[in-house]
């Protein structure tokens, strides 16, 4: 830890999550965990969609609408607070993946 980090304590420092890695919906739900964990020292974080649009048929746990006033819910649900659905998801992989969750 250097001396700078040392000294930064969370409650003086605003934070811009950089979300590069949170591309789809699970992103998202760990994004909002995350964020969640800074109260009052979070600025702001890229909202993710799902794209192509059947990312929304096979997560459980997002609410229909999820921005709301520029707002976002902390998801109620353990861990993430979404769940992939294997057996949803299986239709939408790659012949050479089919296998991916057995």
């Amino acid at each position: 830890m250097t001396t700078d980090a040392a000294m930064t304590a969370p409650q003086s420092v605003l934070n811009s999550v950089e979300t590069d890695t949170a591309n789809d919906l699970l992103g998202l739900g760990a994004l909002i965990q995350v964020c969640a964990s800074l109260p009052n020292n979070f600025i702001a974080f890229e909202y993710t969609t799902g794209d192509p649009d059947w990312w929304y048929d096979i997560v459980e746990g997002l609410p229909q609408t999820i921005v709301r006033s520029g707002l976002v819910d902390i998801i109620e649900r353990p861990g993430m607070g979404v769940d992939l659905v294997p057996e949803k998801a299986k239709r939408y992989l790659a012949e050479d993946d089919r296998d991916f969750f057995d």
